[in-house]
């Protein structure tokens, strides 16, 4: 149930639309149950936006109760509470068979192959402005959340941009880089100016229920679930031998490769106990044929498969790359993942629609793994990933 309104279902989502309105000051915001989107849903407000709040129900929590506690119902009340504080209309709207499919799924089967999959980026993309803004959103003039990442339109064409957050170690914008121009075009970020110590500040000020609240980590769906229960849930175990990169020699047996990644130091105990004294041990590959873990204790080993990398399926926001160098490539800096942590760069831009493409780093990263996303930026825009 929701502050003045009902928990909803995508399949009857469209028939509720009369009770939102959708004039055009009217904003769609995300709220979450936590600072961020609390604070920013309490800036829409103050900047005199007509604001109804959606709460979307993603937790697995029937599938796998027996893995842990799913805190959505902890989240629906802090929710609640900030919503009723604030006098915003909240509805809950059920998109968990939208989100097995769209990224849990999507999860699974690159788990499979042996690769490394990153669902927030999908979450994004395919259901907070993706099914969410199919079902709702798009009957509002915008779809608010409280990402740390700026939303900014060209003056030049009338497109719009991705801009980072000011806030170097809180910017989102890595995590936004699947959406098109259409879910960029009808985004708002009211935190974009704003770092994350005056956030917590305004939640204090306005004596929010949320203002000390700790921040999420991990996967949005998992809650308190620990990733490798959940994928060892859904595949099981696959043991295989575990040897070492460049000599072959063999350490020991993993359970599975799907509960490993590159550059991976902790989880490693088992598989290598019997030469423990020759560590740290580092995952430096996967054989998925072999089924074989490849580790090593000398990252100068595998230093240069670090400094270059192929991209696929490269999503501009734009729709298309920027205009490209004479030799078809482009002078950027690239996110492998998120965090502060950027690469000079340049990306070699090929494929008949433009979207494939060979990065060259100026320095070398230490975990970069297939499957990986890498985000790509001009200055303090972010083009896509």
């Amino acid at each position: 149930t929701g502050v003045g309104g009902q928990d909803i279902s995508a399949d009857n989502a469209l028939s509720n639309v009369w009770a939102w309105g959708g004039r055009g000051e009217e904003v769609a915001m995300l709220l979450s149950g936590g600072v961020d989107s609390s604070v920013a849903m309490a800036l829409l407000k103050e900047q005199g936006y007509r604001v109804t709040a959606f709460y979307l129900k993603i937790w697995l929590e029937d599938e796998l109760a027996h893995l842990g506690e799913c805190p959505w119902e902890e989240d629906w009340r802090y929710a609640s509470s900030v919503a009723k504080d604030l006098g915003v209309p909240l509805e809950a709207v059920s998109l968990q068979r939208e989100y097995w499919d769209q990224v849990v799924q999507y999860l699974i089967d690159e788990s499979r192959r042996g690769r490394t999959p990153n669902p927030d980026i999908m979450c994004n993309s395919r259901i907070k402005f993706g099914m969410f803004h199919d079902y709702v959103g798009q009957h509002f003039s915008a779809i608010a959340s409280g990402h740390y990442a700026q939303q900014r339109i060209n003056e030049h064409d009338g497109s719009a941009q991705l801009i980072m957050s000011p806030d170097r170690i809180k910017d989102q914008t890595y995590f936004l880089c699947n959406m098109d121009q259409r879910q960029m075009s009808h985004a708002r970020f009211p935190l974009g100016g704003l770092d994350k110590s005056e956030v917590r500040a305004m939640a204090h000020k306005l004596a929010l229920a949320t203002e000390a609240r700790k921040d999420s980590q991990g996967i949005c769906f998992l809650g308190k679930l620990k990733f490798d229960d959940f994928v060892g849930h859904h595949l099981g175990e696959m043991p295989g031998l575990v040897r070492e990169f460049g000599t072959g020699r063999e350490l020991g047996e993993h359970r599975g490769l799907w509960f490993h990644t590159i550059g991976q130091r902790k989880g490693l105990g088992g598989a290598t106990r019997k030469f423990t004294h020759e560590g740290p041990w580092f995952v430096a590959g996967k054989d998925v044929a072999a089924n074989t873990l490849l580790v090593t204790n000398r990252y100068d080993l595998i230093q240069e498969p670090r400094r270059a990398f192929g991209v696929e399926d490269i999503n501009w926001i734009a729709g298309h790359p920027p205009v490209l160098q004479a030799d078809s490539s482009l002078d950027l800096t690239v996110k492998c993942r998120h965090g502060p942590n950027m690469h000079e760069c340049n990306l070699q831009v090929g494929g008949s629609d433009m979207r494939q493409g060979h990065v060259q780093l100026e320095s070398r990263d230490s975990g970069l793994a297939p499957g990986q996303w890498a985000a790509f930026y001009r200055g303090q825009e972010c083009l896509g990933g």
